[in-house]
């Protein structure tokens, strides 16, 4: 933490004290200074707040002051943990017991290192002090957009510091925000609002009278902070009693809200403030889909850095073409021209940065952020986005120069280099592609599911994602919150791969305006029948993109490797039991399993073993008795010759409120499907769930 005139005033005042200058310390706080104290709710001028202090050095022994520093912000704010202590006092009127004064100040000083306002709190109270830090901190900016940031992160700081609410923090949520959980028990990573709230809410749900009070800071700086806090309730199912004390990583976007929460163990201190400093840093977005172009830009680089300029020469190839389509340029330049207008730079040393690939098509085609800084006499410095085309053996033919702020009309360059090239190879699947985006564009959902498939299987395999969808309007309602939050969003293509019938594409759903700009990518992958009518969409994570990959070679062998069609046995019993318990017919699904059915249920507060199919129905029956509306929401089945297994919930509301109940389970199978056997789990024994799946494989 940096010093400031804030940090300067404490340490004044306690040398003052140490030495009983009580001229010194009335020299410390200015005329005009105001002092609030928020146990009391009073405030209080100078003479009635230095009284104290002189009533300190006149009438105790051993006076001494500590003034701690625990954070400061600007040059003129810092927050201090103060401490007033004596032995006694020599007054015999007064008791002479020894005293002790604790209390949290948010300091505001002059450049003389003078107090001109100070807010107190106890000390109990870290989490408001905190958030008025930020809040002052805000008020001495001076009007503009800084100003206005600032405001926004003050606002978000106080929402966050308080109960883990989630319709009280989601406005305090950036719409692509990125939670991570460091924890051994942790969630995961989440990605965007929807899927971090669903998150919170469930957290919420099992603790319903929950606590949270920050009682440790750990950093802290104008756009990111990091505390240790307390969170404590009780648990509705079974009613333990539940206590952590995590540290929590915030980092606030360029609209003031979280772009990046993020939480670790008690015991992973260092962990914690080294990604506080990495979040200090712009990110770099990797290269997701290694291609030839990518690898062509590699060399590049490299050949740039060792001052190769015969490597750079022979990466572009005989009929290379350059245009320059920047503002005030309009240049258009063959492969000689182009060199010899390169060859200068090059022996200048300009240096650039690593080239960021932002999106790319195919095989042959990206778009890069190029930053070039002038050194040693280079003649050109600047940002630009160039569209990059190669051929079969990786040399350049083709390069579109852009604005840095002209990333619509580089796409556009890419999309219809591509529609010219690669896309003639897989027509139908590049028309597919099209037509949801443009019916996407124009939020004509009648149009997008005219583009499904009746038989549709769309799942998700996010950790937080929204399960599974069986039908267009199941579908659409598990993308459709995104842009009901923000009607601004649209669908920018960054990455694509098409095949004969399937293909994966990285998108990034962004918006901007005055509520603030996000971008919130996922992977997608799906399959089209000959009709063009999609049949299968798979989501992942960034994270996933090797399962994405794995994925779409399944689909691009040939035949389907999907699993209900790989299990067809087990995958009707699926479906039909979802079915059957949806339209409430028991028959029907007591007919699904077999007559000695066991149930073994392996939860802490699971119940007795079940025997009989009859018997299972009758225990489910008993469910809906209870909750009328109850359903069971599936968010990932995975299929194998004799097994499932299920991960979902018993979702609905009864009496006091919604619940939910997760459903983890373990169905064995024979020969035509029939279930013989369930075996239920708590979410904490998934892995003893798998292991058990496995060994149905």
């Amino acid at each position: 933490m940096s010093a400031n005139d804030a940090t300067a005033f404490g340490a004044r005042v306690d040398a003052a004290v140490a030495l009983r200058d009580a001229d010194q310390i009335d020299a410390l706080v200015a005329e005009r200074a105001e002092i609030r104290d928020h146990r009391t709710g009073r405030t209080f001028d100078r003479e009635e707040w230095l009284s104290a202090f002189r009533a300190l050095l006149s009438g105790a022994r051993d006076p001494a002051s500590r003034h701690q520093p625990l954070a400061a912000l600007g040059s003129s704010l810092a927050l201090l943990h103060r401490t007033l202590s004596a032995s006694g006092f020599s007054d015999p009127a007064l008791d002479s017991a020894a005293y002790r004064i604790e209390e949290l100040c948010v300091v505001e000083a002059d450049r003389e290192g003078r107090c001109v306002k100070a807010d107190l709190f106890a000390v109990d109270h870290l989490g408001d002090a905190v958030a008025r830090l930020y809040q002052r901190y805000a008020e001495l900016l001076s009007e503009g957009a800084a100003r206005a940031r600032a405001a926004a992160i003050a606002s978000s700081v106080a929402i966050v510091l308080g109960p883990p609410d989630p319709d009280r923090v989601r406005p305090a949520l950036a719409l692509d925000v990125r939670y991570a959980d460091h924890r051994a028990l942790g969630w995961g990573p989440a990605h965007g609002v929807v899927a971090f709230v669903r998150a919170l809410r469930t957290l919420r749900n099992a603790l319903p009278e929950v606590e949270s009070h920050t009682i440790e800071l750990l950093a802290l700086r104008a756009d990111a902070l990091l505390v240790r806090r307390t969170v404590k309730g009780e648990l509705s199912a079974g009613g333990d009693r539940y206590r952590r004390r995590p540290m929590v990583l915030w980092v606030f976007g360029a609209d003031g809200r979280v772009a990046h929460w993020e939480q670790f163990d008690g015991d992973q201190r260092e962990e914690a403030l080294a990604r506080f400093d990495e979040l200090a840093a712009p990110p770099v977005r990797p290269t997701l889909l290694e291609s030839a172009v990518t690898r062509s830009v590699a060399r590049f680089d490299r050949a740039w850095t060792a001052q190769d300029w015969q490597t750079i020469a022979a990466l572009h190839a005989p009929g290379f073409h350059y245009s320059d389509r920047r503002r005030g340029m309009q240049i258009e330049q063959d492969r000689e021209t182009f060199l010899e207008f390169t060859r200068p730079l090059f022996e200048g040393k300009a240096s650039a940065a690593p080239r960021e690939v932002l999106a790319t098509r195919g095989d042959r085609l990206a778009l890069i952020a190029l930053r070039f800084a002038a050194t040693e006499g280079a003649a050109v410095a600047g940002e630009s986005l160039l569209v990059i085309e190669v051929n079969a053996r990786g040399e350049r033919v083709a390069l579109v120069r852009f604005d840095p702020h002209a990333r619509e009309a580089a796409h556009a360059e890419l999309d219809a280099r591509y529609a010219a090239g690669e896309a003639t190879d897989h027509p139908a699947m590049w028309a597919a592609l099209w037509d949801v985006r443009r019916a996407f564009a124009a939020r004509d959902w009648d149009r997008l599911a005219s583009l499904v498939s009746v038989d549709l299987v769309a799942e998700d395999h996010r950790l937080l994602g929204w399960g599974i969808a069986r039908s267009a309007e199941e579908y659409a309602a598990a993308v459709r919150p995104l842009t009901e939050l923000r009607p601004d969003v649209t669908l920018r293509l960054d990455h694509l791969l098409l095949r004969e019938r399937s293909a994966l594409f990285v998108a990034s759903w962004t918006g901007g305006g005055s509520a603030g700009t996000f971008e919130i990518p996922v992977v997608i992958v799906f399959r089209a029948g000959s009709d063009r009518r999609i049949d299968r969409v798979y989501h992942y994570n960034l994270e996933q993109i090797d399962a994405a990959h794995a994925r779409l070679a399944e689909l691009a062998a040939g035949g389907d490797a999907a699993e209900e069609i790989a299990f067809p046995h087990v995958a009707a019993t699926s479906r039909a039991f979802r079915d059957a318990f949806a339209g409430r017919d028991w028959n029907a699904l007591a007919a699904l399993m077999a007559p000695d059915l066991v149930v073994d249920d392996h939860r802490l507060l699971g119940w007795e073993t079940v025997r009989g199919a009859d018997a299972y129905v009758q225990t489910l029956h008993s469910l809906v008795d209870l909750a009328p509306d109850t359903r069971l929401r599936l968010d990932h089945v995975e299929m194998s010759q004799r097994g499932l297994l299920w991960v979902g919930a018993w979702v609905g509301t009864r009496e006091g409120g919604a619940f939910e109940i997760p459903w983890i389970t373990v169905s064995e199978h024979d020969a035509r499907g029939i279930v013989l056997r369930f075996d239920q789990y708590d979410e904490g024994q998934l892995p003893v769930a798998r292991a058990q799946f496995a060994e149905l494989a």
